[in-house]
């Protein structure tokens, strides 16, 4: 009988638990660039805080120093830097990581965590003549984000730029 008792108790307290989160992770709310906000963090200061973006095709707005880096292209991906291709995508650098979550039912995309760099990926020549300005200052992007898929990838996210913006 004690036992029996003992067993309904720990059942009640966790039914308990389990509902108390779900009411906390319905009051979960996203800003207008797709960072989790809210108050997970209470006591935290913003630079401690990991922002959390989502994968396509959710839009988000990014915020860094516009770079390009040498990266090696065919045949060898730079086991022959003489003769490999030699290419210079567009990087933003973050000014501090972020966390992209994939849903569950993305099947693409896996959640990544401490992302500092994403590649940019350009609409055509009016894109690229835009970036172009933007070298090595500060800026804002936003696009969608997705995970590298090719070689010519050269960051573990990328994002399919819509706006530069100032």
């Amino acid at each position: 009988m004690r036992k029996l008792r003992n067993f309904l108790i720990l059942v009640i307290i966790s039914f308990v638990l389990c509902s108390c989160n779900v009411n906390q992770e319905d009051k979960i709310k996203f800003n207008e660039s797709n960072e989790k906000v809210g108050s997970d963090f209470e006591g935290v200061t913003d630079s401690e805080v990991v922002k959390e973006y989502y994968f396509e095709p959710k839009v988000s707005i990014v915020e860094g120093t516009l770079i390009t880096r040498l990266h090696y292209g065919p045949p060898g991906y730079g086991e022959d830097p003489d003769n490999d291709e030699k290419r210079y995508p567009f990087i933003l650098q973050l000014d501090d990581p972020i966390k992209v979550i994939a849903e569950d039912t993305d099947v693409f995309n896996s959640s990544i965590s401490d992302v500092s760099e994403i590649q940019l990926v350009l609409k055509g020549a009016p894109y690229v003549d835009m970036a172009k300005q933007y070298k090595n200052k500060r800026i804002k992007i936003q696009g969608t984000l997705f995970s590298a898929f090719t070689g010519y990838h050269y960051t573990e996210v990328l994002i399919v730029v819509d706006k530069i913006l100032d």
